[in-house]
C-alpha cells in the first residue's frame, strides 16, 4: 500500500515536472517567433513541437492515472485481506467459545456420572448391608 502511494507521489512529482518543462519550452518557441515572419513549415514545425509536448504531457497524465488506478486496487486488496482477517477472527473466536462450551458440557456429564456411580455403589453396599442385618 505505501509502494503504491509513493508511487503516486513519483508520477506526480514526474507529472508536474514534465508540465512546466512542456509549458515553458512552448512560451520559449512563441516567444523567439515574436516579430519574426515565418513561413508555413516554420510555423508548422513549431506547432509540431508543441504537440509532441502536449503529448508528453498527456502520456504523463496517463501514468499519474494508471498509479492511481494501481493504488485504488492495493487499497482494495488490502479492503478484502482486513475482512477476511476478520471473518477468520470472529470463526476463530466462535470456535473457540463452542470449544468451551464443549468441555465445560463434558466435564460437567462427567461428574454427574461420577455421583451416579457412586450413589449406585452407595445403594448397593446399602441393600447388601441391609441383607446382613439382624434388624
Amino acid at each position: 500500500m505505501a509502494e503504491a502511494e509513493q508511487a503516486i507521489l513519483d508520477i506526480e512529482h514526474t507529472y508536474e515536472q514534465e508540465r512546466l518543462k512542456q509549458t515553458q519550452a512552448r512560451l520559449h518557441r512563441w516567444r523567439s517567433a515574436v516579430g519574426q515572419e515565418l513561413d508555413y513549415g516554420a510555423m508548422r514545425a513549431v506547432c509540431e513541437q508543441d504537440d509532441r509536448g502536449y503529448a508528453a504531457i498527456e502520456q504523463q497524465n496517463m501514468k499519474r492515472e494508471q498509479a492511481k488506478q494501481a493504488e485504488a486496487e492495493a487499497r482494495d486488496i488490502v479492503k478484502n485481506a482486513e475482512h477476511q482477517a476478520r471473518t477468520v477472527h470472529t470463526a476463530l473466536v466462535r470456535r473457540n467459545a463452542l470449544k468451551q462450551t464443549l468441555d465445560r458440557e463434558h466435564k460437567h456429564h462427567k461428574h454427574v456420572q461420577e455421583e451416579l456411580k457412586r450413589d449406585q455403589q452407595s445403594q448397593m453396599l446399602f441393600a447388601h448391608r441391609m441383607g446382613r442385618s439382624p434388624i
